[in-house]
């Protein structure tokens, strides 16, 4: 099924205003921009245009082949990181004179594919323009082509970083990642007519310099990227100083973990396609468009603290008390049935205090990732997730959304043998006269308005013993702060499950 982000003519707007979408590289933490899309996408904006650079150019690809946010995001949260994995044939490995580490042939024989990324149907996108950017590296400058120009060589070329696979030959012409020329390309949708651009951004920006060759090839990579935008905003200025440019910024508001991160397995698809769709929530419920002259700034990013971080995946039964809302998907069974939960915690420094007895309060950490409830669409995106570990007491979830019906909050607290579940519409969406559909009245409440559901999530020791081995430190600046991260995280964990 399309996405409705994608207009079906040259506008639809009623002033007539084109917009645009610009997605930005990343490497794989594009993922990322999928979920940024399904927000973008359940906000019901349209765009006449979208522009994709380095790993953006995959996300754009699977909204030209045909996919709505939905579907990118489960293809995304289904990808396996070995997909990318191709080795050069063993004879290249021969001299010193690597033509890069690896290959494109996972790209092209898996990752592409099980994306759903298809040229023939990206050429045949109808009702909007497509544009991608590449780096000619014969006259080293950044090349716009169009989508109807699209074959698998470009799309592969544009994704094809130096050192790491090798360049593309098109029409006797190498072709590579334009990152370090461009990672984005605003003249380029103003160019268009667009006066309304949604950049999306995931390359990091902080003020910190890090030690280490992997972290300074990334930095450089933060100042081409970072640099070249600076530019394009520079000559959008100077070009068309009477048009009224809003460039709307949507960005993690900490650096999202580096590429070995997802390749190990520390972060998923999963996390990153939450992380997306909360940042972007965020923005649309306050937008802040930016106009000329823009600053530096602009997708500057907090310094993440040292932390750790666990992936807690929970399944139990769930009964629904008010049915479901219109067009969702029909429940498991007439009134009940399965419930999972998909959550990373996040803890950002506070795991280091310490109360006298050793075992200290509570301690709360943010959560992104997915739901699933009878009733519900499978996987629908948090926008805000809290947990709070407490070592007398146990682990609480507060997890809250949005659907069709409106916002949506679930409670989890512990109970005997796991955590009692409660799912409830917020107040602003009850739709009742100031009592629950239990009876209770809304003045009684600590959290949300009518009852819709409730369940049950059993907590055993090997679901414990699956969170206890996902525990990684973040952000950590040397080995024994990560030890020592992981180890605060791990016992909280550990110790709350023990009450």
């Amino acid at each position: 099924m399309t996405s409705s982000l994608l207009a079906d003519g040259d506008t639809d707007d009623p002033a007539g205003e084109r917009r645009s979408l610009v997605l930005a590289g990343g490497g794989m933490r594009v993922a990322y921009q999928a979920g940024v899309i399904a927000a973008l996408e359940q906000a019901g904006l349209r765009f006449q245009h979208v522009d994709g650079s380095s790993g953006g150019t995959m996300n754009l690809s699977m909204l030209l082949s045909g996919l709505d946010a939905e579907e990118i995001c489960q293809r995304w949260r289904t990808l396996r990181q070995r997909q990318f994995g191709a080795a050069l044939p063993w004879r290249a490995y021969g001299s010193l004179r690597w033509p890069a580490l690896g290959s494109a042939d996972g790209l092209r024989e898996q990752v592409f594919p099980h994306l759903g990324i298809d040229p023939a149907l990206i050429r045949r996108a109808a009702g909007v323009i497509g544009t991608y950017n590449v780096c000619n590296f014969a006259t080293k400058t950044a090349e716009v082509v169009e989508h109807p120009d699209v074959d698998m060589d470009l799309l592969v070329a544009a994704v094809s970083l130096p050192v790491l696979m090798p360049a593309v030959e098109r029409y006797g012409t190498p072709y590579t990642d334009a990152v370090w020329i461009r990672d984005s390309n605003v003249p380029e949708a103003v160019a268009r007519g667009s006066d309304d651009i949604w950049l999306v951004w995931c390359i990091g920006n902080t003020a910190t310099y890090h030690n280490g060759l992997f972290r300074q090839y990334v930095h450089m990579i933060e100042m081409a990227a970072n640099g070249s935008l600076l530019r394009d905003l520079g000559h959008v200025a100077e070009h068309w100083p009477k048009r009224p440019v809003r460039l709307h910024v949507i960005k993690p508001e900490y650096p999202l973990p580096l590429d070995p991160a997802y390749f190990t397995g520390q972060i998923d698809a999963a996390t990153l396609i939450a992380l997306g769709y909360a940042d972007a929530r965020r923005y649309l419920d306050n937008p802040a468009p930016l106009t000329a002259p823009w600053q530096p700034g602009i997708t500057q990013m907090r310094e993440a603290p040292p932390g750790a971080a666990a992936r807690l995946v929970l399944a139990g039964s769930f009964t629904r008390t008010s049915p479901a809302p219109a067009g969702s998907p029909a429940p498991a069974g007439r009134d009940g049935g399965g419930m999972e939960l998909h959550l990373q915690l996040q803890a950002r420094g506070q795991l280091q205090a310490r109360a006298a007895d050793g075992d200290g309060g509570p301690r709360e950490l943010a959560v992104a990732g997915d739901v699933t409830v009878p009733g519900g669409r499978p996987h629908t995106l948090i926008e805000s997730g809290t947990a709070v570990i407490d070592p007398g007491a146990g682990l609480t979830l507060r997890l809250s959304w949005r659907d069709e019906a409106g916002p949506r909050t679930l409670v989890a607290v512990p109970a005997i043998g796991g955590l009692a579940v409660t799912l409830r519409a917020d107040r602003a969406s009850a739709d009742d006269d100031g009592a629950d559909d239990d009876g209770a009245d809304d003045d009684d409440a600590d959290f949300g308005g009518a009852v819709l559901g409730t369940g049950t999530i059993p907590v055993t020791w090997r679901q414990l013993a699956r969170t206890l081995a996902s525990v990684h430190a973040t952000d950590a600046g040397s080995a024994a702060q990560a030890v020592r991260h992981t180890a605060d995280l791990a016992m909280a964990l550990l110790r709350a499950a023990g009450r």
